[in-house]
Parts: structure tokens; C-alpha cells; sequence
């Protein structure tokens, strides 16, 4: 049945990283099945393995893998393999979000590391991902054709592959003095690729596994000097991008528009990754205190 299902446009259409991410789940599936029939699976026996992987203490890894099993079944369903959904509505437990923003020491240890190892487009793409807040695949995917120069600087306008929101930013002056040397790099060593990030080695876009692999080599260089970083993932830069922009003061159809989230995302967002900002509610409280003194400011003249 998975080999069924990874060969249908189900599985085919989904984004690169997509089916990476399933594969990997997929593989459980299939090492705690292994050839057992399709039909053998009920719902008793789906809880059985999802409390197995849970009770580890995967509990993102436990959610992960009971959704794929879901979506699967629900392929053998449609495809008449099986009478019900053994995994459908599997009552999964809530997890705790992701919090986890990169910070200044961090980007700059990773980005200074890659630039040293021979792989500055990875910097670039960290430095991408900070200030312009859009997701790997997109930025994998970039090209130069989609960054056009005014009098200001760089302006990027692109359809993201998820949400198909359409966003139109102008680069960051970090980002901008990044893309200006990676084009004049390109150059030198003859690189015609389309995409703005591209392999130093191959002269070829990134896949996005390589990408992965390369990226978790430079961030074990980085914490040679930044211990911190070992756990920063590259998805993390787009929760950062949100919270700098917060950070800055920018509204929330502020961030909307560069990020390309819709506003509930957004408002989301803001109440994982700024709660429990200590900086945030420091503003908040001296914007309190501002108005506060301002109030007895007023009383005392009015009387």
C-alpha cells in the first residue's frame, strides 16, 4: 500500500520537502507493519502503535506519524483496499509549539561558519530566511528573475508554493549586501543556474535533502563557537523573521505581508513566539507606565 500510494499524484504533487518528511514517516509505518495486511489494521491496534511512539517521549514524532498513517489509509480507502479509515480521527494529543527564534550571536556564528566551509549561499539563505520570513522550499527556489533593482535597492516578488500568497518585499540591507556578492560570485566562477542559491560544488540548485545535510554541517561548525545553535533548525528563521518584525513595533498586516501568512497566522504566531518574550512585555509595561505617569500629568493640570 505505500508503495502504492508513493507512486500516485497523491504523494507525487506534494512539495520536495513534503514528501521527504512522509517518506521518513512512511518508513516507521512500514517497519512497525512490515507485511502485515492492510485489512489487519483496526483502530485498536493504530492507538497501540501511537502510544508505543509517544511514550518515548516523541510526542511531535508520535502526531507525525499517526497524521501519515491517516492520510495513507485514507488512500487505501478511496482505493476500495479497505472498508473504513482505521486512523481517522485517532484522538491525537496536543503538543507543546515549537519555540525557538535564533539569535544575533547564532545567525552571524552560522553565517560566518558557512562562508568559511565553502558554502556562503547557505549563509545567504539564513540571512534570507531572517529577514524575508519565507519558508526553505521558496527560498530553494528563488530566482533571479524574481528580484529586480530600483533606485532603493532589491525588491523581491514572489507566489509562495504553499498558500500561493503572493508577496512583494524589499531585501533587507543585510539580504541585499548578501545577494549583490553571491551575484558577482556567480559571476566569477561562471554559474549560469536560474535560482539565486545554488551548490558551490555542482553550480546546480539545491535539493532540498542536500540542502538539509549541508546545513546541519555548518551549524556543528557554528557551535563550535555558539553552543546554542545545536538545536536551531532552518524553519525556525521564518518564526524569527515574525518576531523581529513584532520586535520593531510593525502591525500585524505588516508582518502579513511580508511573510505571506494570512492574519490569524499571524495572530498565532505572535502568541506562541511572544509570550514569552521578555523584551515584548518590558515595552508593554513602560508603555504603561509611560501612560500612567501621563494620566496623573494630566490630573495635576487640569486641577
Amino acid at each position: 500500500m505505500i508503495r502504492l500510494y508513493k507512486a500516485s499524484p497523491r504523494y507525487q504533487n506534494l512539495a520536495e520537502k513534503s514528501r521527504y518528511d512522509y517518506a521518513c514517516n512512511l518508513r516507521i509505518i512500514e517497519d512497525w507493519a512490515g507485511d502485515a495486511p492492510v485489512k489487519a489494521l483496526d483502530r485498536a491496534t493504530v492507538q497501540e502503535f501511537y502510544q508505543s511512539i509517544w511514550q518515548t517521549g516523541k510526542h511531535a514524532k508520535a502526531n507525525a506519524v499517526l497524521r501519515v498513517l491517516r492520510i495513507l489509509l485514507k488512500f487505501a480507502w478511496d482505493s476500495g483496499h479497505v472498508a473504513s479509515n482505521a486512523a481517522e480521527k485517532p484522538g491525537l494529543i496536543s503538543t507543546a509549539p515549537r519555540l525557538r527564534i535564533w539569535t544575533d550571536a547564532e545567525i552571524d556564528a552560522f553565517v560566518l561558519a558557512a562562508d568559511a566551509m565553502g558554502w556562503p549561499s547557505v549563509g545567504d539563505a539564513v540571512i534570507y530566511g531572517v529577514t524575508l520570513g519565507q519558508r526553505q522550499g521558496d527560498l530553494l527556489a528563488l530566482r533571479h528573475i524574481d528580484l529586480q533593482a530600483d533606485g532603493a535597492g532589491w525588491r523581491l516578488t514572489l507566489r509562495q508554493s504553499k498558500r500561493g500568497a503572493r508577496v512583494a518585499i524589499r531585501l533587507h540591507p543585510r539580504a541585499a549586501a548578501r545577494y549583490t556578492a553571491a551575484r558577482r560570485r556567480a559571476s566569477d566562477a561562471g554559474v549560469t543556474t536560474p535560482t539565486v542559491l545554488y551548490h558551490e560544488q555542482t553550480g546546480k540548485a539545491w535539493r532540498a535533502v542536500t540542502f538539509r545535510h549541508i546545513f546541519a554541517a555548518v551549524r556543528s561548525q557554528a557551535a563550535t563557537t555558539v553552543p546554542t545553535i545545536t538545536d536551531a533548525w532552518f524553519m525556525d528563521t521564518r518564526d524569527t523573521s515574525v518576531t523581529n518584525l513584532a520586535q520593531a513595533g510593525c502591525t500585524v498586516p505588516e508582518i502579513a505581508a511580508i511573510t505571506g501568512h494570512d492574519e490569524r497566522s499571524v495572530h498565532t504566531v505572535l502568541k506562541h513566539y511572544l509570550a514569552l518574550n521578555g523584551t515584548i512585555a518590558d515595552s508593554a509595561i513602560a508603555k504603561l507606565v509611560a501612560y500612567d505617569e501621563q494620566q496623573k500629568a494630566n490630573t495635576g493640570t487640569d486641577s
